[in-house]
């Protein structure tokens, strides 16, 4: 049920929300479109298209496009002897570096032993 921008479901054990978007820019021509009803039509057709392919088609499409996208890539980041708070994060594999992105390293013996907040740049 949907009505005034909420979604309830239910009584349901499984729900899929497809959600697509679209806007006035065309990228072939890098203009945006006079047509003000585009992004709804074509948000509609997309919807309609997701639904008549249903949930596991859908993703199994999405996971191979990104797939494509993600395999052309790769990340790893290596010690740098250069920066003088790298100590805290030398031994952690990419992973862990990666999930502690943005999160304070704690440097020893600063700040009166209790450790200060660094901020890490990955």
């Amino acid at each position: 049920e949907a009505e005034a921008g909420t979604v309830v479901a239910e009584g349901l054990s499984v729900v899929y929300l497809f959600a697509a978007g679209e806007s006035l820019f065309d990228r072939a021509t890098k203009t945006l479109r006079s047509d003000k009803q585009f992004p709804r039509r074509q948000c509609l057709a997309t919807l309609e298209k997701a639904r008549i392919r249903g949930f596991a088609e859908v993703r199994r499409r999405h996971v191979r496009h990104y797939q494509a996208l993600f395999k052309r890539t790769s990340l790893r980041l290596e010690r740098n002897d250069t920066n003088p708070y790298d100590s805290c994060v030398a031994e952690l594999t990419t992973r862990e570096r990666v999930r502690m992105f943005n999160r304070p390293c704690l440097e020893e013996g600063e700040s009166g032993g209790k450790g200060e907040a660094r901020r890490e740049a990955f």
